[in-house]
Parts: structure tokens; sequence; C-alpha cells
């Protein structure tokens, strides 16, 4: 058996990690001794690893509980973990996409500055302000100003 601070040291985590990850219900309760401490089992350290591992790969705490609640299905197979693999895949694949997006966003906005300030037209949705008041249309930089993207 195991207590909380041998626990922490073996999964690399700290204390409160594992009591955050008792009260969100992804670690068990475990018994306590008759004076109040834990005493957790190896397969605690499983877990835990279980769950620094599926972090890493972008899974949320919600979705680890899913992916732990596979194991203890009776039913459950491995398409049904490989199918949340697969979403969490094609999730990635979008964010992805978006960072790209964003980049090229980002890129052009940085291209815009030419030294001596940026083209307003870029900060203002497309329009130059003009003195006076009002404003008049600025080239655009592609189809989506850096300001309607946000």
């Amino acid at each position: 058996m195991l207590t909380i601070g041998q626990l922490a040291k073996r999964a690399g985590v700290g204390v409160e990690t594992i009591r955050f990850y008792e009260r969100a219900g992804v670690l068990g309760e475990p018994p306590r001794t008759p004076s109040g401490y834990r005493e957790y089992d190896e397969g605690a350290v499983r877990v835990l690893q279980f769950v620094l591992r599926a972090k890493r790969l972008g899974f949320t705490l919600r979705e680890v509980k899913e992916l732990l609640a596979l194991r203890d299905a009776p039913d459950a197979g491995r398409q049904d973990v490989r199918k949340k693999a697969t979403e969490k895949l094609a999730d990635i694949d979008a964010r992805i996409a978006e960072l790209r997006a964003m980049r090229g966003d980002l890129s052009r906005l940085v291209a815009a500055c030419r030294g001596n300030g940026l083209d307003p037209g870029v900060w203002y949705g497309g329009y130059t302000p003009v003195s006076g008041g009002g404003t008049v249309p600025t080239p655009r930089l592609h189809e989506r100003t850096w300001v309607e993207g946000v």
C-alpha cells in the first residue's frame, strides 16, 4: 500500500493533483487507515500514469473519465477506444487548421507593419479614419481583415 506522498512521487505529480483527481472522480477515493491516512494500491499508479498520458495527447478531463469508464464497461471494446481516439485526432486536426489560419492572418498583419506603423485599415476593419471624421476604404490584405477575424 502507498501513502498519498508515495503515490505522488511514483506518478510524478503533486499531492494536490491526486486530491483534485479524487474530487473530479477520475481517481477513486481510497480506503483509509484507522488514523485517517489514505492507502493506495498499485492500480492507482497505473490510473494516474494513464491520465497523464491521455492529457498529453490532448484529452480533456471529461474525456479521460470516459476512457476510464470504457475500461470498466463489460460491453466496451477496443473499437470504442479507437472511436474516441479518432474523434480526438479530428479535433486536433481542426485546431491545427485554425492555428494555421491564425498564423497566416498574423503573418499578413506583420507584413502590413512597414516599420513606421501599421496600415490603419488593418486595425479598423478595412477602413482608414480621415481627418474631419469618417473613414475611407483601405485596400484589404485579403478577404478577411485581422479585426474581423477576432
